[in-house]
């Protein structure tokens, strides 16, 4: 990222962050189940469930994107770096006016045909729940008129019930997080793709809603259900 990033182009970056993001998944022994798309689609508004700081690697792992996140991953050692330097757009959520910055960077990154992820519940869960979708980053999609698709992060035990001791919540310090997942032998994951809501004359809230609904569904339906859903990676 240090010598080859400022002398390649965004396509060639894309395909070293992808690679990267497997590669670490696969040190973690996290591993992604089931098939269906091999990328994001570009100038796509991603629009997720937030469960670990794992969110961020798996859905890199389908294709790179350009990440909203919270600003204090900006902070951490190496992973704060990394993540900036692979087009990560940090907010400060608690700062209003910042909301309208970011979403300025993200109508710019969907005008260059960059898809761009978002988590609109603007926090972790455990993984069980998914608290509602903010709409405000939201708006850039439908400035542009520019397709949302929803997207379920699920992480799994061996009989297919939700593992939440992956989950980076409440008090949990990124050591803490990172020795949790070392712990397992393995760490089962998906990344459900439910579909492209079609942005027409809705509004901004309307469509929150409705990738929150779609997501809920995913993410609390049973382990035998699960077995029905659509994942992204083999």
């Amino acid at each position: 990222m240090a010598v080859v990033f400022p002398f390649v182009d965004r396509s060639r970056q894309q395909r070293h962050i992808q690679s990267w993001s497997r590669k670490l998944l696969d040190i973690l022994r996290v591993r992604l189940h089931g098939g269906g798309l091999d990328r994001f689609p570009p100038r796509t508004l991603i629009v997720a469930n937030h469960v670990s700081w794992l969110d961020i690697w798996l859905l890199h792992s389908v294709s790179a994107v350009c990440f909203v996140a919270k600003s204090e991953i900006r902070e951490w050692p190496l992973i704060g770096w990394m993540a900036a330097r692979a087009r990560t757009l940090f907010i400060e959520r608690e700062r209003k006016r910042d909301t309208h910055r970011i979403a300025g960077v993200i109508a710019d990154a969907l005008s260059a045909q960059e898809a761009v992820a978002i988590f609109p519940e603007s926090t972790t869960t455990d993984g069980l729940t998914v608290k509602p979708f903010r709409a405000s980053l939201v708006r850039p999609a439908v400035d542009l008129n520019a397709p949302v698709m929803a997207v379920a992060i699920r992480y799994l035990n061996a009989d297919g019930s939700i593992n939440t001791q992956i989950a980076y919540a409440d008090d949990t310090t990124l050591m803490q997080s990172l020795r949790s997942i070392l712990a397992h032998p393995e760490v089962h994951a998906e990344v459900i793709d439910l579909g492209v809501i079609e942005v027409g004359d809705k509004t901004r809230r309307v469509i929150a809603l409705e990738a929150e609904q779609r997501v809920r569904e995913a993410v609390m339906v049973s382990p035998a259900e699960a077995q029905r859903l659509p994942t992204m990676l083999p």
